[in-house]
């Protein structure tokens, strides 16, 4: 499957509510393994989206000072963002989940790594 970095943080955000949940043993190593993969091209998104920001002139609460730095940050930034990685990554079927309750966000997070 094809993730871009937006797609990866939503479900990133969505993997981590469910691993705070009592979830079967292995789902729970199945959720921690597809984190560790995300997390690992995440985190150069991130320190990349940094630098971009660290390009441009900061007022003294880290935040770009005029608008048109602010827009052109934006734009570099979206380049990257949508950016996309084939991932090979094992789905999450909904009986792997158990009777948990999750919330309807949590699974609209993880859209793109459940299956039924």
């Amino acid at each position: 499957m094809k993730l871009n970095y937006v797609k990866i943080e939503r479900i990133l955000e969505g993997l981590k509510e469910l691993i705070e949940l009592e979830l079967p043993v292995k789902t729970s190593f199945k959720i921690r393994k597809i984190i560790k993969t995300l997390s690992s091209d995440y985190n150069v998104f991130v320190e990349e989206r940094n630098n971009i920001i660290k390009k441009f002139e900061l007022d003294e609460k880290g935040s770009i000072k005029s608008d048109e730095d602010k827009n052109k940050a934006i734009e570099l930034i979206h380049e990257i963002a949508i950016e996309e990685i084939e991932y090979n990554l094992e789905k999450i079927t909904f009986d792997e989940l158990g009777d948990c309750k999750i919330k309807t966000s949590t699974i609209l997070n993880i859209d793109n790594i459940l299956e039924e």
